[in-house]
């Protein structure tokens, strides 16, 4: 009966959404002797810019969240045991930042955002690495080559800001920003289907096999 949220003030917050009456047992959290009220903030981390989501592992306890700072988080949050404030790991990228996080399992996560192309994470030994972009030319057909005809020249002249001389088109799916991760078929063990929508307007599914080539080639 844990909420979690990220805000513009940087601050992601772990808030007890427990309501007397309705949820007969508020369990108490995090070694504290007394279980926390409705609204009560039980957890909170300071990270180095705007946080744009934030997501619960399915055992609940871990919790990612990314950040406008281009880093992604995952704090060890076992409800069960005190908050350890240092039991964050903490990725600082070099792409554009992250818009949306979604675990996959506890061993895994995925994160898309400004650099149009979801991006594999997984947990090792050592902790959680950074695997594959999704979205590679190596596990998608080419697309093929076919010319544009007058209109689709005007089309990309008008709305693209593209002339005969280059291309504005990204080797991606999608050609703006990633801004929402979607769920679609979740077995008991882990999401094997999701979605990425971007402001280009399009929706592309991604499924197991995929997740399972990109997956095979981290070594963690």
């Amino acid at each position: 009966l844990l909420l979690a949220t990220g805000s513009s003030d940087g601050h992601c917050r772990v808030i007890c959404s427990a309501i007397k009456g309705p949820d007969k047992k508020r369990p108490t959290v995090f070694g504290k002797e007394k279980a926390p009220a409705f609204g009560e903030v039980v957890a909170d981390h300071e990270a180095g810019g705007w946080i744009h989501s934030v997501s619960f592992s399915p055992s609940g306890t871990q919790l990612a969240f990314v950040a406008h700072d281009s880093t992604l988080s995952v704090w060890e949050l076992d409800p069960a045991v005190e908050v350890n404030p240092n039991a964050i790991h903490k990725i600082v990228m070099k792409c554009l930042p992250f818009k949306q996080v979604i675990f996959l399992d506890d061993t895994r996560l995925v994160a898309a955002g400004w650099d149009c192309n979801p991006t594999l994470y997984a947990k090792g030994g050592s902790g959680w690495a950074q695997g594959k972009e999704l979205d590679d030319p190596a596990f998608k057909e080419k697309k093929e080559a076919k010319k544009a005809s007058a209109f689709d020249k005007f089309e990309s002249k008008t709305s693209r800001g593209e002339d005969e001389r280059g291309t504005t088109e990204l080797e991606t799916f999608h050609q703006n920003t990633i801004t929402f991760l979607c769920v679609i078929t979740r077995s008991e063990a882990a999401i094997t289907e999701f979605t990425t929508t971007g402001s280009d307007g399009r929706i592309v599914f991604w499924r197991s096999k995929t997740l399972e080539q990109a997956f095979s080639a981290l070594s963690v």
